[in-house]
């Protein structure tokens, strides 16, 4: 396998060099470039990192030069970015936020996940660290996408813009929004006025958006009271922030039509009610990675840069309500390409639909072969020449 995996990295390191020759003006530069820290992922499998740029100009002749697997940017900001992390002098931060389809609990994901050996390419449903078909320990987990996925993360990444701007103050238009390139959304906010918040706000600022601790006792809801006590402790919709959230998303449910139906639903039925509200809470919440957000010295993926699991680009969007990444973020043409494929289930690109295939060897548009290289389930034919 060893070969195989050799004759895959060439095919990516080649497809890569000609996109960043061809499209390194698509590659967005960020503010006060002579403050960030860059690094970039390798085709050995290198993690460059503590490098500095001046200008734009000697950025992007590296990025040309080394034409890497992944690029990325510093969210912080420094006084000497390439000096080791202890001395580089941090200054500020933008909000910087990762939504993954992967953590958001979906169906859909038991239906297209699956456990691969990168020794025999054979798929399985099997959890274990050996592979059932040849007992290699070579297992990786393979999170696939598909439309739900992304249709799930893009109303995570709607729900969040919304959050940052009623409740946080940030308009719309300053928050940049951007398919991954793999499974999920990147959203960043440049020059806020939270730049300056550290680890712990930031954390705050992700437990309150998930309505982390939020109760029925929040919402006026308290035991052993009579329903003219409560029903003026509860919230109406215009009232901002969690409270006035929740209250309108319960009045949109069969069974609540009105403040005074939910306080009698209360009086009746307390822990129905409980339980209700800790489920709606978790469906209007935002799910982000907390990690990304609250790490202030965090390498971010750089828009209009390759990612490397799947050699789509990360897209940069005005507005997510016709956002369709998987046409929207191809990178390459249709060019043939004959492959050697392991395995694949269905997946889209431009409106195609692909696979599934296992064992065998067919020829793709090569967007398509870019795509299964990447997920590390195929390699080039020999009879590509």
């Amino acid at each position: 396998m060893t070969e195989e995996r050799g004759q895959a990295q060439s095919f990516l390191a080649k497809a890569f060099k000609s996109y960043y020759f061809h499209h390194v003006e698509s590659v967005e530069i960020p503010v006060e470039i002579e403050r960030r820290e860059f690094g970039y992922l390798n085709f050995s499998g290198e993690m460059v990192r503590h490098l500095a740029f001046p200008n734009e100009g000697e950025f992007k002749a590296v990025m040309v030069r080394e034409s890497p697997r992944s690029a990325y940017c510093s969210v912080g900001y420094y006084d000497f970015p390439a000096l080791p992390m202890e001395e580089k002098g941090y200054r500020k931060a933008d909000l910087a936020f990762d939504i993954d389809s992967d953590d958001l609990s979906l169906a859909c994901t038991a239906e297209h996940d699956f456990a691969y050996c990168g020794n025999c390419g054979r798929p399985s449903k099997a959890a274990g660290d050996k592979c059932p078909f040849c007992g290699s320990g070579d297992i990786s987990t393979v999170h696939w996408v598909c439309g739900k996925c992304l249709g799930a993360a893009k109303e995570e990444a709607i729900k969040l813009v919304e959050f940052l701007e009623s409740d946080f103050g940030i308009p719309a238009s300053e928050v940049a929004v951007y398919f991954s390139g793999n499974r999920g959304f990147h959203l960043s906010a440049v020059g806020s006025k939270y730049e300056m918040l550290d680890q712990r706000g930031r954390s705050e600022m992700v437990e309150y958006m998930a309505g982390k601790g939020f109760t029925a006792r929040q919402m006026g809801l308290l035991p052993r009271r009579t329903a003219e006590e409560l029903t003026p402790k509860v919230p109406i919709p215009e009232e901002p922030g969690w409270r006035g959230r929740l209250i309108s998303a319960v009045e949109e449910m069969d069974g609540f039509g009105s403040r005074e139906a939910l306080v009698q639903e209360f009086m009746e039925h307390p822990e129905l009610v409980e339980s209700m509200i800790d489920r709606t809470v978790d469906r209007i919440g935002v799910k982000v990675d907390a990690g990304v957000t609250i790490d202030t010295h965090r390498v971010f993926r750089m828009g209009g840069t390759l990612h490397d699991k799947s050699g789509l680009v990360k897209k940069r969007y005005e507005s997510l309500a016709d956002a369709d990444p998987l046409v929207d973020a191809v990178a390459f043409g249709s060019e043939p390409v004959r492959l050697a494929v392991s395995y694949s289930p269905i997946f889209w690109l431009l409106g195609n639909s692909y696979g599934p295939y296992e064992r065998e060897v067919i020829e793709l548009p090569m967007y398509a072969a870019v795509y299964l290289v990447a997920k590390g389930l195929a390699q080039p034919s020999r009879a590509n020449g």
